[in-house]
């Protein structure tokens, strides 16, 4: 801590670290900019001329040995998070780590269990889950003001170019990557489906790869159990062009709810033209960042620092503990075993 504010570092200056250094400087009371790290120099020195990091660091160990750090971003490709989680674990750092958690079940419970029984805080980034609409629509399910939930959809319908995926070395393997269009990109709504409804509890799906030269699939389509009682269906693909939506959409007995990034609209008898839930500044992030596939505005990484630095300071509770953050990765690692077995899968 310095100057009465904790400081933070990022791990990973690729695309999602910017979200993390403009979170991180949203909050200026509570938290300082205190490091970069990157493997590629290049990439650290423009993230600290970019946002006025103090130091750079070459490699995690180096980052770890500083005793000014207080909170590791794990902004590092898939693969790697768990690994890098418990470094920080061990070097007595709390975190907010990048989705998806890890890419196995193995790799996960290994991060879990480094930082049980620690005083250390460690948050999972969701960032669907801030705003204040999701929040409302929660309320209301859990309430049982809506009834229960009968159907529940969810659509990922975007587009990644092939220059995309040659991007960068990692991309679209199942190695470090852990897969597609769903585990990289519809993971997000895969995370609202299971967070609005309590979870999944079976799947049965397709995951093919049609159009992209990679390993891992653009497109899956699956049906889905929820433990609430709730069927429903998913679908998450990176060959839209042009893209089409991000959607969830839940038919409860006593209501209809849409969530439509950043918004969430509830329609029952008495308001068939549909109630906006919460109030909700993220809309006016997204209009200003311009609405391209990675410019999703860092309101909501923002809300979860904020989140973090008051947990640690002992003033509430994470938003996003890692053991909830795997929740999704769970659901969509058997959607990858079903469509390998052709079977429904339960999922744990």
């Amino acid at each position: 801590m310095k100057n009465g504010k904790l400081q933070a570092a990022i791990l990973g200056c690729g695309t999602i670290g910017n979200l993390h250094a403009r979170a991180i400087l949203a909050n200026p009371a509570l938290v300082g900019l205190y490091g970069v790290c990157d493997l590629i120099p290049e990439r650290a020195q423009e993230y600290q001329e970019k946002y006025g990091a103090e130091h750079i660091y070459m490699d995690l160990q180096e980052l770890l040995a500083d005793p000014q750090v207080d909170i590791v971003h794990i902004c590092t490709p898939s693969g790697y998070h768990a690994e890098h989680a418990i470094a920080c674990a061990h070097a007595g750092k709390h975190i907010l780590c990048e989705k998806p958690l890890d890419i196995s079940k193995e790799k996960m419970s290994r991060m879990i269990e480094a930082f049980e029984g620690t005083s250390l805080k460690a948050a999972a980034v969701f960032q669907y889950r801030t705003y204040p609409g999701v929040q409302e629509a929660k309320r209301l399910i859990d309430s049982g003001a809506l009834g229960r939930i009968l159907v529940a959809n969810a659509r990922y319908q975007q587009y990644r170019s092939p220059e995309y995926y040659r991007s960068a070395g990692w991309r679209g393997t199942w190695e470090i990557d852990g897969g597609g269009s769903t585990m990289n990109q519809g993971i997000h709504i895969m995370d609202i489906l299971c967070y609005l409804t309590g979870g999944a509890r079976s799947i049965l799906a397709k995951a093919p790869t049609l159009a992209r030269d990679i390993a891992v699939e653009d497109v899956s389509c699956a049906i889905m159990s929820f433990h609430s009682g709730a069927i429903g269906t998913y679908q998450a693909t990176t060959l839209a062009d042009p893209p089409v939506c991000i959607m969830a959409e839940l038919f409860c007995e006593k209501g209809r709810l849409v969530f439509d990034p950043p918004g969430v609209t509830l329609y029952t008898q008495k308001e068939p033209q549909g109630r906006p839930l919460g109030d909700d500044p993220a809309a006016g992030d997204f209009q200003e960042m311009g609405g391209g596939p990675l410019d999703i505005g860092a309101v909501g990484h923002a809300r979860l620092v904020e989140n973090l630095a008051h947990a640690i300071r002992g003033e509430e509770e994470v938003f996003i503990p890692i053991h909830e953050g795997r929740r999704s990765v769970d659901t969509i690692l058997a959607l990858y075993e079903s469509h390998r077995t052709g079977k429904e899968v339960l999922i744990g």
